[in-house]
Order: structure tokens, then sequence, then C-alpha cells
């Protein structure tokens, strides 16, 4: 018999490879917006400066 924990584990690591690439995916987008954020921060002109 299978305890409930292993089951538990053996359902979220299949879960896990089901939406292992999409989350990827996401990352990468996430990243790439991270990137644009930093450089819009940098470059962005003070609202206060006269």
């Amino acid at each position: 018999m299978i305890k409930t924990n292993e089951k538990v584990t053996d359902e979220l690591h299949y879960i896990f490879n089901e939406f292992k690439t999409k989350l990827t995916t996401i990352r990468g987008c996430i990243d790439g917006l991270e990137v644009r954020v930093s450089e819009l921060e940098v470059t962005q002109f003070s609202t206060t400066t006269k």
C-alpha cells in the first residue's frame, strides 16, 4: 500500500512535469520584463527636476 505522503508527492511531481515547459516560458517572460523595467528606471526622468 502506498502512503498518503508518497501519493501526494507523486501527484505533485506529475503536475510539475505537466506544466514544466509553461512555467519555464513564463519565468523567461518575467525575467525579460524585469530587465525592461530596470532599463526604464535607469533612463526615466525625474518629475521634480527643473
